[in-house]
């Protein structure tokens, strides 16, 4: 009869230990929720049917390679138009204390053929070139510092930066288990 209370204690502290793990999860993953509100959209496009009638689109997140974003919670849509010789962008981001920030950019479209959009803007310090590729349906990015930048552009870093539209859903997930597993290995 001893035998059976002690598999019966057994059993019990181990049914303990597996709802307190759950508890400790479930208000991990609450807490996680509640320091990172905003779910950005499923899918990236880059809409290229309407090619030879002057009209392409993309929608997504812009990622950098091998740099961490400042905000990294962002969406953008690009529409180019052939007979405007231009690109527009319409960016949202979450800036600094949550808050919600709108911005539109007006670009310079320096090429259009058969199979490759370019357009390009520039700042004081940097020159952004954007190339939309008609076959892989995909729009990349290139940050290069300019080589006679002044010097109030210390601060950029030297290296060129390239940058991919991708799914939203994504980065937004990569970024949520990043805070998970930073939580859990302070927890």
């Amino acid at each position: 009869m001893r035998f059976f209370k002690w598999i019966g204690l057994g059993v019990l502290f181990l049914f303990i230990g597996l709802a307190g793990t759950l508890g400790i999860i479930i208000a991990a993953n609450s807490i996680i929720t509640a320091q990172n509100p905003i779910v950005l959209r499923s899918g990236v496009s880059v809409y290229t049917e309407s090619w030879d009638r002057g009209y392409v689109s993309a929608s997504g997140t812009w990622t950098m390679e091998n740099a961490r974003q400042a905000f990294p919670i962002q969406t953008s849509k690009i529409r180019c138009i052939k007979e405007e010789k231009s690109c527009t962008a319409a960016q949202a981001e979450i800036a600094v204390g949550n808050m919600l920030h709108l911005e539109t950019y007006n670009y310079d479209m320096t090429k259009w053929d058969s199979t490759t959009i370019l357009f390009r803007t520039d700042t004081d310090c940097v020159e952004y070139v954007y190339t939309v590729d008609r076959s892989n349906r995909r729009l990349v990015g290139t940050r290069t510092k300019k080589v006679n930048a002044g010097p109030d552009c210390t601060m950029v870093e030297d290296k060129p930066l390239r940058l991919t539209l991708v799914d939203g859903f994504d980065v937004w997930t990569s970024i949520r288990r990043s805070k998970q597993s930073t939580f859990l290995s302070y927890g």
